[in-house]
């Protein structure tokens, strides 16, 4: 049975990596703020709390991943408000590079952490594991630059470190400010939806489905970067339309008076799994 140890269990996609764990059966280790130890499930072996794992040092690391096999890092600022702009994406940085630091000295063996599409070049192409990196913002360029510094320092160690980058998850615990909530919320109440970007293309999948490649990957020996996406381009107004659908009310899919007339390259990429 394999130990694994998951940051951010009680979040948005950590809550799904350990349900896809426990399908597998692993011992699955939850590391979460004392308030959200009520969110965990019953399938978690072990909780470690911690009020902000990114203000961890090194040897509080290596002393909670030490009796654990893999880490899977899902933990990270993701407040929708401004987590693509905020000075808290540099902090979450250095905290996860002090977290490999202490996972390097503790005898884990693999250690998977979570990027984004975001860090590639949006040149409207699709995006494969060997596209160029060229994060744009905050957001991007600190998962870009952690990618690098993990790298390097688990490159001197035994420790396989794999890197996947997410597109765009909607699903089971989305923070309400997010689209896909916005949508069932508007349609279940018979209420219009105002689309300001609806020709833009995506690459959507079910935050479920994400977490079972995360898993997927934390569970082989393969290292590297993945792309875990659908490989499938989707408007925001297809993928609007599909939802309303469910309500029969595909009627209240509509353009927003303030709709953008620039339509930004699309996101899409090539899966890896």
């Amino acid at each position: 049975m394999k130990r694994v140890l998951v940051t951010g269990a009680a979040g948005f996609v950590g809550r799904q990596v350990v349900a896809a764990l426990a399908s597998r059966d692993a011992s699955i280790t939850a590391v979460v703020r004392s308030g959200a130890v009520s969110l965990l499930s019953t399938t978690v072996d072990r909780v470690i709390v911690s009020e902000d794992l990114f203000s961890e040092d090194e040897s509080w690391w290596e002393r909670s991943v030490e009796s654990s096999d893999i880490v899977i890092h899902t933990a990270w600022y993701t407040n929708p408000a401004d987590y693509m702009t905020s000075s808290e994406n540099s902090r979450c940085a250095e905290g996860t590079v002090r977290m490999a630091s202490g996972v390097a000295n503790s005898g884990v063996k693999r250690f998977i952490g979570l990027g984004t599409c975001l860090e590639y070049e949006q040149t409207g192409n699709l995006l494969t594991t060997m596209t160029n990196i060229r994060p744009q913002g905050a957001y991007a360029s600190a998962k870009a630059d952690t990618y690098l510094r993990l790298s390097e320092i688990f490159r001197k160690t035994s420790v396989e470190f794999a890197w996947c980058r997410l597109f765009y998850l909607y699903g089971e615990g989305e923070r309400e400010e997010r689209l896909v909530p916005y949508l069932r919320r508007q349609l279940s109440q018979g209420r219009e939806v105002r689309l300001s970007n609806p020709n833009q293309v995506l690459d959507f999948l079910e935050v479920s489905e994400v977490a079972r490649q995360i898993v997927e990957v934390a569970l082989s020996d393969s290292v590297g970067a993945y792309n875990v996406c659908s490989g499938v381009a989707t408007t925001v107004r297809e993928l609007a339309l599909r939802i309303a659908k469910q309500y029969g009310r595909e009627d209240l899919v509509m353009e927003s008076s303030e709709i953008t007339n620039q339509v930004n390259p699309a996101i899409v990429g090539r899966p890896s799994l």
